[in-house]
């Protein structure tokens, strides 16, 4: 109940005015130069989530990365994120279950999470297209499908070959898919720290 002498809080929050980036990205119309600087940009909102903040995010997509008026990419939806090492940190909830990890079936999520479902982002955002796709239509397949397809993966390539199943286009350099192949690696402790992912895919602008 709310106390009558408190004083109001309100949260003053930034205007978005070019909505997702999921509205973006699809097909192959948007620059790759869009793609890449959107790519540098949200990898680099993590890591600042992550060195700074000392926060994992837990869902990243392209639908909670938000357009500015300048037309510059921010984070967004912070929902279920949590302070790393909190007593609430191992007991909250993974929404998404495309962008999952494989790794959460028997471990608690962490910032090797987030990379996870950062790369598989990142692999939309140039690509402009689904993750988990399937072969024939091109759409995404169905979660109850995606979630197999993680289960059985028994190496990094089976990974990528499900994950990626949609292909590359060819604007898309070797480096950056270099780059989205390790951050969808197996093991956690093998994928890039999402600072590394956004100094290299920066190298990349030139």
């Amino acid at each position: 109940m709310r106390d009558a002498d408190a004083a109001p809080v309100g949260l003053l929050m930034e205007f978005m005015p070019g909505g997702p980036l999921d509205l973006r990205i699809r097909g192959d119309s948007c620059p790759w130069a869009d793609r890449l600087r959107w790519s540098v940009q949200a990898s680099a909102g993590v890591a600042h989530l992550h060195d700074t903040c000392h926060v994992v995010h837990r869902d990243i997509l392209p639908d909670n990365i938000l357009i500015d008026a300048a037309g510059n990419v921010k984070l967004a939806d912070m929902a279920i994120s949590d302070v790393i090492g909190s007593s609430t940190f191992a007991d909250q909830p993974i929404v998404n279950l495309v962008y999952m990890p494989p790794e959460v079936r028997d471990q608690p999520y962490d910032m090797h999470g987030d990379v996870f479902a950062l790369g598989l982002t990142l692999y939309e955002i140039m690509s402009g297209r689904h993750c988990f796709a399937n072969e024939d239509t091109g759409e995404r397949s169905n979660v109850e499908l995606i979630v197999r397809a993680k289960s059985r993966a028994r190496s990094d390539e089976d990974m990528a070959r499900a994950a990626l199943s949609a292909g590359w286009p060819e604007w898309v350099p070797a480096a950056a898919r270099e780059l989205v192949g390790e951050c969808i690696r197996l093991e956690p402790r093998s994928r890039p720290a999402a600072r590394t992912m956004a100094e290299r895919l920066l190298a990349m602008m030139g």
